[in-house]
């Protein structure tokens, strides 16, 4: 499959990963916020700090830490943490920066010696990690910083069969669109391959500028997410010396079903999980 600096199926240039520029990956997600109530009210509950883990730009972090909750926010890429920065230093943001300790760092390698009450993997964050070891690392990290009656939380996305199957490259048509970076018009084309055998979607975003004027005449993002079916994720959760304490279908806190677009995980030490918090 596709690697950076690869060809794409849908385009004749170079892709790039989907986390290299921190301005278009907000931009991609300037109006998800299905998720910030339910975020923002575990940041309320917290008792002591939370940690996040894939933390990105801060698209969770700031409302949590408005919260008045400390949050230790974690990421790998140094692009998106230093947005995280620039929105952390504009006054419209106040004195959030207190409140937040910033670390960048691989989540499959992470140990800060310390333990917090909420562990927070948000955002599909876990479908980032592609094989069964980095898969069993990135859950070993978040129960190596879980406190004694905390709570593990994570969402991932509840595998589309219909859509993944349909997944074979294709261009779904074209929108134009101002380009966030260049400020300048261009053409939009996503398109999906999904690798079955390894459970990995790729999603290409392809931008072609139209006329003259800054920014490239085209580029293609990539972005790779492991896919994870209902079962294999509850033995997952498992394995990693958790307890499934419930799986939620949507953000409003509804049952999981199985054909939810989502599947929300609250877990507990195996050994804890049935006793009171």
């Amino acid at each position: 499959m596709p690697k950076r600096g690869f060809p794409s199926p849908i385009a004749p240039g170079p892709i790039a990963a989907y986390y290299d520029d921190a301005i278009l990956y907000d931009y991609h997600h300037r109006h998800y916020r299905r998720d910030l109530a339910f975020y923002a009210a575990l940041a309320r509950q917290a008792k002591g700090p939370l940690l996040e883990l894939g933390c990105g730009t801060g698209r969770l972090t700031l409302p949590m830490a408005r919260e008045g909750t400390r949050i230790v926010a974690v990421d790998i890429n140094p692009n998106l943490l230093d947005r995280l920065r620039r929105k952390l230093s504009q006054k419209t943001n106040g004195d959030l920066a207190e409140r937040i300790e910033i670390v960048e760092a691989d989540i499959a390698a992470l140990d800060l010696g310390r333990r917090f009450p909420i562990v927070l993997m948000p955002f599909n964050t876990l479908m980032h990690f592609y094989d069964p070891p980095a898969i069993e690392a990135a859950l070993a990290t978040a129960k190596r910083h879980l406190a004694s009656q905390g709570r593990f939380v994570f969402d991932v996305l509840n595998p589309d069969l219909e859509y993944l199957a349909e997944s074979t490259g294709k261009a779904d048509g074209a929108e134009r669109v101002v380009h966030p970076k260049y400020k300048r018009p261009y053409w939009f084309s996503p398109a999906n391959v999904y690798d079955a055998a390894a459970q990995i979607n790729y999603a290409y975003h392809r931008y072609r500028r139209i006329g003259r004027g800054p920014g490239p005449k085209e580029e293609t993002v990539v972005l790779k997410q492991r896919q994870f079916f209902p079962a294999e994720l509850d033995a997952y959760i498992s394995r990693a010396g958790f307890d499934l304490v419930v799986k939620y279908g949507d953000f409003a806190g509804r049952p999981f079903w199985g054909r939810a677009a989502v599947m929300i995980c609250v877990c507990a030490r195996a050994e804890e999980a049935g006793e009171p918090r």
